[in-house]
């Protein structure tokens, strides 16, 4: 399962599962399955959960039509029509000929231009800005025809910038307010696998931000990773390879140091994920990516995340509601989320264990095998392979 599945890259969701499955905790972030590496992770180091209450809203909506909220179809009553011009062209049926010859520079009326309808020439003013170029044409007070090209060139300028902009000055806070209480939550709790992954987007989001000693080698040896991005490594927090190689910021990203910081959170948190089916044998190449208890561990930190996310106020206003809020925007802008996550992950809780279940149940064995087989059988797997790539 995810948190967010984003795709700063393709921007997915938030809080995906796989039918690997995994899933990841929080803010964009994937669910996917693990392989075991051969140093130490944070899935072994959650023997001291504290017994809690764990909740489970009635349903996690989100809105996958919500398009109907921002958009409001307009018919269209203008039909397009140009009479057309039998060719050759007879020069005395363009009204503006001489014109066009006389500001193009062109000196006379080519042949080739009444045998075809069109001529190419060198043109006057040499520019590789396609918007430059309408501007100088406008100078000639003559008809412009506008291709296709340019109204979709301006849409992605605005689709980018809007992003940019929306991404900069209002995800990126509720992104941090979101990982920072599932960090704190998690440590207090004791289950050092989530708490270790929200340090790691954490160390971007707040570079001030330093990690409990208990899993600062871990959240340590994951940043530099990600900042060395040098191809495939064994994740030390989740333990299974990971592409670092993805985590270059690209695009807008690279236009502050803040969008970079910002990218690199949102990678994690998009790519990674808790894996929900786990077995014999288990590798890099094998049927299962991580043993039956390392699968166990991971399901059941995704279900504190998911139990946290609908308990935890900051300020007045659920986690659960940040999360959403990011999820609807990305997901107007990239796209729904193909994994499975928080809604998922929620109403499979809801019927396996119901409304409330106390934590030790969650992390039982027998509870782990009767949630991963009713996820199996009611939720399809992942549309589109990613994350772990290599294995």
């Amino acid at each position: 399962m995810s948190i967010y599945v984003s795709d700063v890259n393709n921007r997915k969701g938030i809080l995906d599962m796989k039918c690997a499955y995994t899933f990841p905790v929080i803010l964009l972030i994937l669910l996917i399955p693990c392989c075991s590496s051969g140093g130490e992770t944070m899935l072994g180091s959650n023997n001291d959960i504290h017994e809690e209450e764990l909740r489970f809203p009635a349903e996690v909506s989100v809105a996958e039509t919500f398009a109907d909220r921002f958009f409001e179809s307009v018919e269209s009553v203008v039909i397009p029509n140009m009479a057309s011009l039998q060719l050759p062209v007879n020069p005395e049926e363009v009204f503006n000929l001489d014109d066009i010859i006389n500001v193009s520079g062109i000196g006379r009326i080519p042949e080739v231009l009444l045998e075809n309808g069109f001529v190419v020439y060198e043109p006057l003013y040499v520019t590789n800005n396609p918007i430059r170029a309408y501007e100088l044409i406008e100078t000639w007070d003559q008809p412009v025809y506008v291709s296709a090209g340019i109204p979709l060139h301006m849409l992605h300028i605005f689709f980018d910038q809007i992003l940019q902009d929306i991404e900069e000055n209002y995800l990126y806070g509720d992104l941090e307010i979101v990982c920072r209480n599932l960090y704190e939550s998690n440590f207090e709790r004791g289950c050092n696998l989530n708490a270790a992954f929200f340090a790691v987007p954490l160390a971007f989001l707040d570079p001030d931000f330093v990690p409990d000693q208990s899993i600062a080698e871990a959240v340590d040896a994951e940043v530099a990773l990600i900042e060395e991005h040098l191809g495939f490594d064994d994740s030390p927090v989740m333990g299974y390879r990971e592409d670092y190689s993805q985590y270059v910021p690209r695009g807008h990203y690279t236009a502050s140091p803040g969008l970079e910081r910002y990218f690199k959170a949102m990678m994690w948190l998009g790519r990674l994920t808790f894996i929900l089916n786990g077995g014999e044998p288990n590798g890099q190449m094998a049927e299962y990516i991580v043993a039956e208890d390392d699968a166990r561990v991971m399901t059941a930190s995704a279900l504190c995340i998911v139990s946290d996310l609908s308990e935890i106020e900051y300020e007045g206003e659920l986690l659960l509601d940040k999360w959403r809020r990011i999820y609807e925007i990305t997901a107007f802008f990239a796209g729904f989320a193909d994994d499975l996550s928080v809604p998922q992950y929620t109403s499979a809780a809801r019927e396996t264990a119901g409304e409330a279940a106390d934590s030790q149940l969650i992390w039982s064995m027998d509870f782990y095998r009767l949630f991963r087989d009713y996820v199996n059988s009611n939720f399809a797997g992942p549309a589109i392979y990613s994350g772990t790539g290599e294995l």
